[in-house]
């Protein structure tokens, strides 16, 4: 998901990212009518690696002069994603979530405009909100716009508001003792910069942007933290992602959502006061925690036994092979040595038969 105000480039940025045109930049509407909800699915390969994508776009955001609601239908949004996996999940509906496509917001890039001091109120409460429902990673857009002086100064005053106002973001506020270390230049915010441009550096098609003054290679660190950005996101944190939407955002909002069934079952007729109460509420809700917990086990279950049976296949696959071989290889051997016989053989002719002729040449004479 991309969140920030229009014009910084978020369509051109992920384009960029995934190297390949998924998102077609929009054009800001002189009267703007609200923040809407855009998503488009596609399947990308990387490094061999099929994925299925699904990119949302939130425009109009920030854009109008009353601001008040522009985050409610973002949050909805995310909410809704979690509410349709939470009914698959608990068997509301007849499937399995792991033989659907999760629509769950799995990360959001939210753009800063590259100007100010400091973050805008705007972005501060817009940050507060939405690191509390998903993964945020703040971006400094448009980094070609800024010296080097001036990148470094806004990225220090950008990290002490978030940290000043307890913003919560990714991956730097989220440890992970299996994650390998992560390069010292992957220190938040990241300055970035997006472009639809083809242009020949090196010897090499590369995307940058051609200014009068010079050009601006987008992968190249000196220019902006795109590279680092990409190759975090990649190499150390795809894998990852989903389970920090699982175990930590997803999970906040399950327990949300089971509290909020707890005391909606409540029954009419049981008065505050009932002594029984507060029993009866700590029974039903470890009954749920168990169940839930219980189909989160036969679903992990599910998992193990398809991965061991898809490597039992494999192996036999691999043994099938290998026998396979050797019996060329014995094919192979056993026709070398025909070959090698038959050979021999018409050498030891071609001997007698010189021998002969030298023989019958010798008794002419």
């Amino acid at each position: 998901m991309t969140v920030g105000e229009s014009g910084l480039g978020k369509s051109t940025f992920l384009n960029t990212l995934f190297q390949t045109d998924i998102c077609e930049a929009t054009i800001p509407l002189i009267e703007h009518t609200g923040v809407t909800i855009q998503s488009i699915t596609c399947a990308l390969e990387e490094d061999g690696v099929r994925m299925l994508l699904t990119v949302t776009d939130t425009p109009g955001f920030g854009d109008r002069c009353d601001r008040t609601n522009d985050l409610k239908p973002i949050l909805q949004y995310i909410d809704d994603q979690y509410s349709a996996y939470f009914e698959i999940e608990s068997g509301m509906e007849k499937r399995q979530p792991s033989n659907q496509h999760d629509t769950r917001v799995h990360l959001c890039f939210y753009f800063i405009a590259p100007h100010g001091h400091h973050l805008k109120e705007l972005d501060i409460v817009a940050l507060q909100a939405l690191s509390s429902h998903v993964s945020v990673i703040p971006l400094i857009a448009k980094a070609d716009t800024l010296t080097h002086q001036e990148r470094a100064a806004f990225k220090e005053k950008v990290s002490m508001d978030l940290k000043e106002n307890n913003i919560r973001v990714y991956p730097s506020d989220y440890p992970d003792k299996n994650r390998s270390d992560l390069p010292s230049e992957c220190a938040l915010p990241f300055c970035v910069i997006g472009s639809s441009d083809m242009m020949m550096v090196d010897g090499k098609q590369v995307r940058g942007r051609e200014y009068s003054w010079g050009t601006v290679h987008v992968e190249n660190p000196a220019h902006s933290d795109f590279f680092t950005l990409r190759s975090m996101l990649m190499d150390h944190l795809l894998h990852e992602l989903g389970d920090v939407t699982h175990n930590v955002h997803y999970s906040s909002y399950r327990t949300k959502r089971l509290r909020k069934e707890l005391r909606q079952s409540r029954p009419d007729s049981l008065l505050p006061c009932d002594d029984d109460y507060d029993a009866r509420l700590t029974t039903l809700r470890s009954d749920l925690l168990s169940e839930m917990a219980s189909k989160e086990d036969k679903i992990t279950q599910e998992y193990l036994e398809k991965v061991k049976a898809a490597e039992t296949r494999l192996y036999s696959w691999e043994q099938e092979l290998t026998r396979k071989k050797l019996q060329l290889d014995e094919e192979l051997h056993h026709q070398h040595s025909l070959l090698e016989q038959t050979r021999l053989m018409l050498d030891q002719e071609d001997n007698y038969n010189n021998q002969w002729k030298i023989k019958s040449k010798h008794n002419h004479h």
